[in-house]
């Protein structure tokens, strides 16, 4: 378990599935949906929906980025 914050910096428990795709969203920038496996982007749907993920266009191409990451300190 591991605690982020999402959307309006609420803080959110994610598991260690959710961890893994956390974690490459932050070393990558995001994740590409094409690229994800259907598991994983099942996962990182279901972390948009607790608004820790946000889903955007990129290029033609729908990505999922970490909503802390455009947020301003």
């Amino acid at each position: 378990m591991k605690a982020v914050k999402g959307k309006d910096n609420i803080l959110s428990l994610i598991n260690k599935f959710e961890t893994q795709l956390y974690d490459q969203a932050e070393l990558f920038g995001g994740l590409k949906l094409n690229e994800l496996s259907e598991r994983d982007a099942h996962l990182c749907d279901v972390m948009h929906q607790k608004n820790i993920f946000n889903k955007v266009n990129k290029n033609g191409c729908e990505c999922y980025i970490i909503y802390s990451a455009k947020q301003k300190l």
